[in-house]
Parts: structure tokens; C-alpha cells; sequence
């Protein structure tokens, strides 16, 4: 592989943390291209058993992915055992009376994407006793880490900072105890918990490479946000009165349906978007939309090949 100059010195900085440890990590920022250093590690062990460990399956399948491209792999991704949910970083399965139209609706509920779980599934790979040794690479989810092959040489840990997860945590502790020889990478952007835990220690505080956003942005490796600010104005008729003291009602248990209504009716808003959504101002050439399940997305993709005509394309 080419890697580019700062992917290339934090490669080279994990093999040689790998010299005199069996852990390290890399934190660097999303976009910089963690993943072609886990690829250019498992390009540079054919011979190796590695097993890669991610939270979600669109991580998964994309790694999965480009290690196909490498060609020359024998590839293993076993589901045994792997809840119905699986996929979504979630780990709730839903209860055996849901079957039909109702179980795929929750899952559009929980964020799982159905056509990215059924890819999933149809790369699933019977696992036998001919994978219990010689060079591989498994692929799994931390929801599907009961049982893992044996006897890996190389475990790299994607998004690492999840793997201190109340329901995840042990499964990853019972891995490396189970492989004490295995060299252990991990990346992520974000190796902070929202519970205050730095999962670095996971490693042992073996940071082979870390950059920052802002770094990452004065070096142009990822471009600099433009933010658009305008003015929202709200008005209120007799009939809104009405409706505000129904949602008033609502709201006391846990409905902000008053912030979303008066958001959608705010006047502004859409000039707002217009100002800012057109060919002119898409510098960098990419917008993100954020919808609130899997259901809208798909709605909202086709509402965007209309709304933004002039963009080449538009993917979920």
C-alpha cells in the first residue's frame, strides 16, 4: 500500500512500539485514514492470524471491504450466537412474538440499517476446525466476541474507546486473556469515554501515535468547517396558544414537542438553508444530514436528490 506521509509515520511508530510491547494504539481524528494502518498491518503479516474487532456493522463490511481488494486473504466473519440486533452497538434483542413488519420496525427504531445487516449475514462464514489454524482474518463485532477463533498473533480493535462498554468489556478483557501472546492495536478518534474513563489505559497508555483535530486541519488533511448563522424569528396566533398548553402538558413527561414545533415553523430557517446549501458555497463538496432513524434517512435521500440537484451524490 501507499500510505500517505502521516499514515506512513504512525505505521511505522506502531511496528516499532511493537518491538518492546504487545499493545499500543493510535488516536488520531476521523477522516485521516486510521484504517489503511490497520490494512497496511495485515498486508505486512500474510502469515499472521489476525482478528479485527469493531462496534458496528457498516464498520465491519467497509474494512471488510478493503481487505477483499488486498486480495489473497482467507476472510472468516462467524455470527453464531450474535443477537438480532446486531449491527446497531446495541445489544436489546427483541422478544420471540415480534416476527413481520413489527420486528422491522423496531430495528428502523433502534438504527439499524435492514440492508446492511442482511450484506452481513450473507458473508457469514460456517466456522470448522480448518480455521483453528494457519493465517486468516476474522472479522467481529464486540456483540460477537463469545467465540472468537483461537491462537491470533495480531488483534486490532477498532473504535477502542467502546470496548469499555459495561456489556463489552469483559468479552474484550476474556479475548486477551485468552490471546497473551497476541500483539494488540487499537484506534480511535475519541479514546475518552462519555463516563470519564481514558480507554488508552487499555493499552497501557502505549500511544504509538496521536494528532489532534485541529492539527488535522491545519495540515489539510481534513477541511475547515464553515458555519452558517441566521436569524429565527417565532410567532405565536390564539390557535398556537391552544396547542402550546396541550404540549405544555407533554412536554412535562418528557416530550419537547414546544422546541421541535417552533423550530419547523421558524421564519428564517429555510433562508437560512438556502443561503447556505447552493453550488457556490460547497467548497469542500460535502454536507451531512442528520435524520432521526433509518426510516426518515431513506425518505430524506429522496427528498435530497431533489432539494441539491447539483450534487454528484448522496449516500446513507
Amino acid at each position: 500500500m501507499d500510505l500517505l506521509p502521516h499514515n506512513r509515520k504512525a505505521y511505522d511508530a506502531v511496528v516499532e512500539h511493537l518491538k518492546t510491547s504487545n499493545r499500543t494504539c493510535v488516536v488520531n481524528p476521523t477522516g485521516t485514514g486510521k484504517s489503511y494502518i490497520a490494512l497496511q498491518l495485515i498486508e505486512d503479516n500474510k502469515d499472521a492470524r489476525i482478528l479485527y474487532v469493531t462496534s458496528v456493522a457498516v464498520n465491519l463490511l467497509e474494512f471488510w471491504d478493503k481487505v477483499d481488494q488486498l486480495g489473497g486473504y482467507r476472510m472468516v466473519l462467524n455470527l453464531t450466537n450474535i443477537p438480532r440486533l446486531v449491527g446497531s452497538g446495541k445489544m436489546e434483542e427483541a422478544g420471540s412474538s415480534e416476527t413481520g413488519s413489527d420486528a422491522q420496525s423496531d430495528m428502523e427504531a433502534a438504527g439499524i440499517d435492514i440492508e446492511e445487516r442482511e450484506r452481513l449475514l450473507k458473508k457469514a462464514t460456517i466456522v470448522d476446525e480448518s480455521h483453528f489454524k494457519g493465517p486468516l482474518v476474522q472479522f467481529c463485532l464486540y456483540a460477537g466476541l463469545d467465540n472468537p477463533l483461537p491462537d491470533f498473533d495480531y488483534i486490532i480493535i477498532d473504535e477502542f474507546h467502546r470496548a469499555g462498554a459495561p456489556l463489552w468489556e469483559s468479552k474484550v478483557n476474556r479475548l486477551l486473556a485468552d490471546n497473551p501472546n497476541a500483539k494488540i492495536v487499537g484506534f480511535s478518534a475519541t479514546p475518552e469515554r462519555m463516563d470519564g474513563r481514558d480507554m488508552r489505559a487499555l493499552f497501557n497508555n502505549n500511544v504509538a501515535s496521536e494528532m489532534e483535530l485541529s492539527d488535522a486541519i491545519v495540515n489539510g488533511l481534513l477541511p475547515l468547517p464553515k458555519y452558517w448563522l441566521g436569524r429565527v424569528e417565532f410567532t405565536e396566533t390564539e390557535e398556537e396558544e391552544v396547542q402550546k398548553e396541550k404540549e405544555e402538558k407533554l412536554r412535562k413527561h418528557g416530550y419537547p414537542l414546544v422546541a421541535k414545533r417552533h423550530l419547523e415553523s421558524g421564519i428564517g430557517l429555510r433562508d437560512v438553508f438556502r443561503e447556505a446549501l447552493i453550488p457556490e458555497n460547497a467548497v469542500h463538496g460535502k454536507f451531512i444530514i442528520f435524520c432521526r432513524t433509518i426510516r426518515n434517512t431513506r425518505s430524506m435521500v429522496d427528498a435530497s436528490e431533489e432539494w441539491f440537484d447539483w450534487v454528484d451524490q448522496v449516500h446513507r
